[in-house]
């Protein structure tokens, strides 16, 4: 999926033009996806049930934008993770 320029440092920033360039679309066991409606409503997570358990810190925030605290709780509630 979408991966991060070549400058190796984690705390940089997508450019536009990482993006324009980026022509791998395929979804791999280890990526992580969210649906975002046209309003900004969260619609659906996906990724391997495994990468939950312990996701990486920017997907930590991710999901505290849309107020869910841990991955490990969607699991937990019932919700299914696709």
């Amino acid at each position: 999926m979408s991966k991060r320029s070549e400058s190796g440092d984690n705390n940089s920033e997508w450019s536009l033009e990482d993006l324009e360039q980026n022509t791998d679309i395929s979804i791999d066991d280890d990526d992580f996806g969210f649906l975002v409606d046209c309003e900004g409503n969260l619609k659906t997570i996906f990724g391997s049930d495994d990468l939950f358990d312990d996701p990486p810190e920017n997907v930590v925030k991710i999901l505290a934008i849309f107020g869910i605290a841990s991955a490990q709780s969607l699991s937990r509630a019932g919700i299914t993770i696709h």
